[in-house]
Protein backbone atom coordinates (compact mmCIF):
# COMPACT_ATOMS: atom_id res chain seq x y z
CA UNK A 1 0.00 0.00 0.00
CA UNK A 2 2.79 2.42 0.69
CA UNK A 3 5.04 1.35 -2.36
CA UNK A 4 4.88 2.28 -5.79
CA UNK A 5 7.18 0.33 -8.11
CA UNK A 6 8.26 2.07 -11.76
CA UNK A 7 9.70 -0.04 -14.55
CA UNK A 8 11.12 0.96 -17.42
CA UNK A 9 11.44 0.19 -21.09
CA UNK A 10 7.54 -0.33 -21.18
CA UNK A 11 8.03 -4.27 -21.94
CA UNK A 12 4.97 -5.62 -23.22
CA UNK A 13 3.85 -7.97 -20.19
CA UNK A 14 3.87 -4.58 -18.17
CA UNK A 15 0.36 -4.06 -18.58
CA UNK A 16 -0.44 -7.58 -17.58
CA UNK A 17 1.21 -7.70 -14.14
CA UNK A 18 -0.62 -7.27 -11.29
CA UNK A 19 -0.77 -4.40 -10.24
CA UNK A 20 0.15 -3.66 -14.16
CA UNK A 21 3.03 -1.92 -14.34
CA UNK A 22 3.96 2.01 -14.38
CA UNK A 23 6.88 2.20 -16.52
CA UNK A 24 9.03 4.62 -18.82
CA UNK A 25 8.27 4.33 -22.93
CA UNK A 26 11.04 4.78 -24.75
CA UNK A 27 11.62 4.74 -28.58
CA UNK A 28 13.54 1.68 -29.16
CA UNK A 29 13.02 1.52 -32.96
CA UNK A 30 14.83 4.97 -33.24
CA UNK A 31 17.63 4.42 -30.92
CA UNK A 32 18.24 1.03 -32.84
CA UNK A 33 17.71 2.84 -36.33
CA UNK A 34 19.95 5.51 -34.86
CA UNK A 35 22.77 3.18 -33.86
CA UNK A 36 22.31 1.23 -37.02
CA UNK A 37 23.42 4.31 -39.16
CA UNK A 38 26.34 5.17 -36.71
CA UNK A 39 27.55 1.77 -37.41
CA UNK A 40 26.64 1.19 -41.35
CA UNK A 41 28.92 4.94 -41.11
CA UNK A 42 31.69 3.85 -39.34
CA UNK A 43 32.39 0.51 -41.84
CA UNK A 44 32.16 3.00 -44.81
CA UNK A 45 34.86 4.67 -43.21
CA UNK A 46 33.41 7.79 -42.66
CA UNK A 47 34.08 9.92 -39.89
CA UNK A 48 30.84 9.84 -36.84
CA UNK A 49 29.51 12.70 -34.84
CA UNK A 50 28.90 12.30 -31.31
CA UNK A 51 24.80 12.81 -31.32
CA UNK A 52 23.91 14.03 -27.75
CA UNK A 53 20.23 14.84 -28.38
CA UNK A 54 17.97 12.76 -26.41
CA UNK A 55 14.86 10.68 -27.81
CA UNK A 56 11.57 11.71 -25.88
CA UNK A 57 10.00 9.55 -23.41
CA UNK A 58 6.94 8.91 -21.95
CA UNK A 59 5.73 7.93 -18.47
CA UNK A 60 3.19 4.96 -18.60
CA UNK A 61 0.94 5.34 -15.39
CA UNK A 62 -0.83 2.55 -14.42
CA UNK A 63 -1.43 1.33 -11.03
CA UNK A 64 1.83 0.20 -9.26
CA UNK A 65 1.79 4.05 -8.57
CA UNK A 66 0.64 5.00 -5.19
CA UNK A 67 -0.46 8.75 -4.91
CA UNK A 68 1.51 10.82 -3.03
CA UNK A 69 0.90 11.51 0.40
CA UNK A 70 0.91 14.96 1.91
CA UNK A 71 2.53 15.06 5.27
CA UNK A 72 0.69 18.01 6.37
CA UNK A 73 -2.74 16.82 6.00
CA UNK A 74 -2.06 12.93 5.98
CA UNK A 75 -3.66 12.35 3.21
CA UNK A 76 -3.05 11.22 -0.75
CA UNK A 77 -2.85 13.49 -3.93
CA UNK A 78 -2.39 12.13 -7.34
CA UNK A 79 -0.11 14.29 -9.18
CA UNK A 80 0.59 13.48 -13.13
CA UNK A 81 3.97 13.88 -14.43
Amino acid sequence: EDMSVIGFDDADFARYLTPPLTTVRQPGYLQGRKAARKLIDLLEGEKVKNDDSPLLTELVIRSSVMPRKLKSRGNYKNRSV
